[in-house]
This record gives C-alpha cells, sequence and structure tokens, in this order.
C-alpha cells in the first residue's frame, strides 16, 4: 500500500468567538487512562492584531476551544474539543487546553454510609454538562467527599478503585482500564508497509511477560486481604487493583480478567501514523504486516498523541493489549 500524497496543511483553533488560520504547532494527548484529553497550542511569535487588538484581548479562561486541522485535499478533520485553561503571555502566545476544565470549578461535599459507583458519579456530575453515565454496577462502601470537585472525585477514584473515566460529548463511562466497552470507539487499520510513519513496536511471546496481579478483597474486620495471579517471580511486573471484592472468586475473576490482557502473544509499544487515519485513544488498531503476518493482531490504543508542525500531521499511537 502507499503511503498517502497529502502535503498540505491547513487548520483552524476556535476560541470562544474568535480563530486561528495561522498556527505554529498543536500537540494533542488522549489516553483512556487519564482523566482529561489535553491539548497544547502554539501561535506564531507576531501574531497579527484584531481590530487593533491583540489575541489575548479576546480571550480568557473557561472560554470554549476548538481544535481542526487535516490536508487540503481532504480537508479539516475536527481533532479536539475542550476549554481554554491557561494562556502564556510571553511569545510565542502558548494556549494550554483541558478537555473537563469545568469539572474543576465546582464543589461538592457528601457523605455516604454505603454508595454504589453508579449513584456517585451521578450525584457529582450534577449540573455539569454531563448528562448521561455508564459504569459498572459495584458498590463502594462508605464514602465521603470533602470540598472536592467533579474532576477530584474522578481522580480518587481512579487511584482508590482502579477504576478510570472517559468524556464524549455528555457521556461520562467509568469502569476498570482493562474493561474497555467500545461505546463510542473506532476500529482502524495499519499497514507495516504502507500508513505507517515510524514503528517503535516489539513483538513478545506470553513466555517473555512477567507480570503479577493482585486484587483486594472486601473484609469486614477491617484487615486488609489480597488474592494473587500470574508470575510468581520476584522481579515480576505487579498490577495491584484496589476495589475491594466481596469475595474470593469475585478478585479472583477480576485479577485472570486482568492478567489475560497483560500477557499475550503480540505488539507492545508505540507505532505512528500520518494525519490520516484518524486513530484515537480507547479505538482498536489491526496492524497488518505483509512479510511477517504471524504477528498480525487487533490491539487496544490506550493512548493517542497527535500533533501538527514542521515535522507534518502526526499520530503516535501507545498500545495497551491484544484484543
Amino acid at each position: 500500500m502507499d503511503r498517502l500524497p497529502y502535503v498540505n496543511m491547513i487548520a483552524r483553533i476556535t476560541v470562544g468567538e474568535i480563530y486561528f488560520d495561522d498556527i505554529t504547532s498543536v500537540e494533542i494527548t488522549e489516553s483512556v487512562t487519564q482523566l482529561s484529553d489535553v491539548a497544547t497550542v502554539t501561535l506564531p511569535r507576531f501574531y497579527k492584531q484584531l481590530d487593533g487588538k491583540f489575541p489575548l484581548d479576546f480571550m480568557k479562561a473557561g472560554d470554549k476551544v476548538k481544535i481542526e486541522y487535516g490536508y487540503e485535499e481532504t480537508g479539516m478533520q475536527t481533532e479536539y474539543e475542550g476549554y481554554l485553561r491557561q494562556i502564556s503571555a510571553d511569545t510565542p502566545l502558548i494556549l494550554q487546553c483541558d478537555q473537563l476544565y469545568p469539572l474543576r470549578q465546582n464543589n461538592f461535599v457528601k457523605s455516604y454510609r454505603s454508595v454504589s459507583l453508579r449513584q456517585l458519579l451521578l450525584d457529582v456530575t450534577k449540573g455539569t454538562f454531563i448528562k448521561k453515565v455508564e459504569c459498572p454496577d459495584v458498590a463502594l462502601g462508605k464514602y465521603i467527599v470533602d470540598n472536592a470537585s467533579t474532576f477530584q472525585v474522578l481522580d480518587r477514584i481512579k487511584e482508590q478503585f482502579g477504576f478510570y473515566a472517559r468524556v464524549s460529548g455528555d457521556l461520562l463511562y467509568c469502569g476498570f482500564a482493562w474493561d474497555w466497552r467500545p461505546a463510542f470507539t473506532s476500529k482502524h487499520i495499519y499497514y507495516v508497509q504502507g500508513n505507517v510513519k515510524k514503528n517503535d513496536l516489539t513483538y513478545k511471546t506470553k513466555d517473555e511477560f512477567s507480570v503479577r496481579v493482585r486484587v483486594k478483597i472486601r473484609n469486614k474486620k477491617g484487615k486488609e486481604a489480597y488474592i494473587e495471579v500470574g508470575s510468581k517471580q520476584k522481579d515480576a511486573t505487579v498490577h495491584t487493583i484496589e476495589y475491594a471484592a466481596d469475595t474470593e472468586k469475585v478478585a479472583k475473576e477480576i485479577a485472570e480478567a486482568r492478567l489475560k490482557k497483560s500477557v499475550y502473544d503480540g505488539y507492545t509499544g508505540s507505532i505512528t501514523g500520518f494525519g490520516l487515519v484518524l486513530t484515537r485513544s480507547g479505538d482498536s488498531l489491526a496492524i497488518i504486516d505483509d512479510n511477517e503476518s504471524y504477528r498480525e493482531g487487533t490491539y487496544l490504543i490506550e493512548k493517542v498523541i497527535k500533533s501538527y508542525g514542521s515535522n507534518g500531521i502526526e499520530r503516535k499511537n501507545e498500545l495497551a493489549f491484544k484484543i
């Protein structure tokens, strides 16, 4: 498959009511393990004035941001929608953008004797732009929210229980990182001999992985108990899941599900494409290799770093596990 012949790049950044079409660079980071997609936009050192005013006079933190770019031959794609979080007053002008900026601005004080994950999420997203919540049916037990924003609650859930959260439009999905449900994702194909710009993948067999998974078990006496599956080697990589399962059976099921995603015959690492194909974090990526077809497979994209600038348009895809 031949490489794509698109060479003429175009871009537009809309901030509030104004837009810029002369862009030095853009870098966007998406990750299924991070709460918010972030973007950094660099404008030329001496950007032209608008109606006698400088760009800073038209922008403020909290303004909506839309980033579009692509090729003249195929048109621009919307690559990011979020909010302006910070503006560099120096030159060149640098805009820091945060997808979940509004969720950092509120505050909640709540105390629960016992609460489900779903109820907690519904309570701390009330009054925000999030209108729908999808999550596993799990109980968190006693829980206290003490002067915390929606963003801080989501971040705490991730740290305490191993959940992650992703937002798409007005939908919040919260779940285990290894149990990604592709409710709003797509499948893409990379041809190693075609539409791949850089290949930083390493092929491993199951025997080359040294991984152990630990899952916490709920203990009414307050003592910590865990169940472990996987490698017994002392130097094994240990994934600890703090979510407290009700029984050893449930804990083992969770541990084995996580281990299955971590140990496989296939690729680890990253693979970089051009502006097209439009990969995003949480999507699945099929890798086709005409020279070594036995290595072909489909993988979850854990993280995508999208860039626009002097090196062209790139999408660096970091793989999580084989699907």
